[in-house]
């Protein structure tokens, strides 16, 4: 019944033993039994001691663990501890009803010239109109706008605009003049 069992898999290197034959299976003169025996003893011995490693790990994990749990509950019983590294919250947070909105619209696909520009000049002002104050200035808004164009329609952008315009007069209308001059 031995010689009918598949060859058990050797674990120390962590693939099948590459064998073709019954006659590789087993020496000349040795039982068959004996032999799978053996190769069972040592995998089992490999599993153990895996087993163990695994078990050490762990209980330094654990012991980790408990020594944080301890210092967390000094903290909190001891006002006069405290860590310098520990996280301080800001000195002024910003009052609520200064945090920039959160978006509600989707953003809208990137435009290129293959697709319908009616349509994503429609999706990009409804995005402004709704969500411009999550994006913020019109600056930022310009930048946001450029962003959803493809690099073909972002250089035609960027050559209509003049040398020496200041930056802090960019505003999201002014991509959408030059796109409409260009019908694009």
């Amino acid at each position: 019944m031995a010689s009918e069992s598949k060859p058990l898999p050797d674990l120390r290197n962590g693939r099948e033993p590459q064998r073709t034959s019954e006659v590789d299976l087993v020496p000349s003169g040795v039982d068959p039994a004996l032999r799978e025996s053996d190769l069972l003893h040592e995998q089992v011995s490999y599993l153990i001691r895996q087993a163990d490693i695994l078990a050490t790990g762990i209980n330094e994990l654990r012991n980790e663990i408990a020594e944080m749990r301890r210092e967390n509950n000094t903290m909190r019983t001891d006002p006069a501890t405290t860590r310098s590294d520990a996280q301080q919250p800001p000195p002024n947070p910003p009052p609520a009803h200064e945090s920039r909105p959160r978006p509600v619209l989707p953003d809208p696909p990137i435009h290129d010239r293959g697709g319908n520009p009616s349509l994503w000049r429609f999706q990009m002002s409804n995005k402004l109109k709704f969500d411009g104050g999550a994006i913020g200035s019109p600056e930022a808004q310009f930048h946001y706008v450029f962003a959803r164009l493809s690099p073909l329609l972002q250089h035609l952008v960027l050559t209509a605009i003049p040398d020496g315009f200041n930056p802090a007069n960019f505003s999201p209308g002014m991509i959408f003049e030059i796109l409409s001059r260009h019908n694009a």
